[in-house]
């Protein structure tokens, strides 16, 4: 049994590693394993593969601690989320507000196969992507009130996080604006002769401004 914002859950496995499926609004199955959502450790980067198929192709195969981070991640970023919407709808929070509900599988999984010295830069729907980069929820929650605790001191708002010791370059505000600024980051990593890499996110709509082409 593990406890998170409030909320109880109970995450089991079967023999073979699998979760169980969900049963009504809690975690629960013919257990082998019950394991701690907090726990971390060494497992939770380990990947074993295996040959899956005749034609020799392999599926990967993460361990138990791996989907728990996943797990925890986006459990954490829904309530934050859901808690935004919430403020936002009481006018709490002013000015616009793009949530990233329906997307924290996204932040989740890429987050877990980047390196600490990678960068993310990308556009204004990111709160997810922030929390997910190591941004602690309070931060980001003050962020959001305008208040002076937050991520970029409340100048940014919504639209704005930002954080150097995350590697975090935005939450940018027009479409597109990420894109150069993403560029700019990995380029400087190739002059200094670093495997780091920076991942700039844009959908279609970005995708045909003037700074892509």
């Amino acid at each position: 049994m593990t406890e998170l914002q409030g909320m109880t859950w109970r995450l089991t496995f079967d023999s073979g590693g699998e979760i169980i499926p969900p049963a009504g609004n809690r975690f629960a199955g013919k257990a082998d394993m019950n394991v701690s959502l907090h726990h971390k450790s060494s497992a939770m980067t380990q990947v074993l593969s295996k040959p899956t198929s005749s034609k020799g192709k392999k599926n990967t195969e993460y361990s138990k601690a791996m989907y728990l981070d996943w797990f925890e991640t986006m459990f954490r970023i829904r309530k934050f989320e859901e808690r935004t919407l919430m403020a936002y709808g009481q006018q709490k929070i002013r000015g616009f507000c793009h949530v990233y509900i329906g997307q924290e599988a996204i932040a989740a999984g890429m987050t877990s196969a980047l390196r600490k010295e990678d960068a993310i830069a990308t556009a204004y729907r990111q709160h997810g992507t922030a929390i997910s980069r190591g941004l602690s929820t309070k931060e980001c929650m003050a962020e959001l009130f305008g208040k002076a605790t937050g991520c970029v001191k409340g100048k940014g708002g919504s639209m704005h996080f930002f954080s150097r010791e995350h590697k975090f370059f935005g939450g940018n505000g027009i479409v597109g604006a990420q894109i150069p600024i993403g560029t700019g980051i990995a380029f400087a990593e190739k002059y200094k002769g670093t495997d780091n890499l920076c991942v700039t996110m844009f959908g279609d709509g970005a995708a045909r401004q003037g700074s892509t082409l």
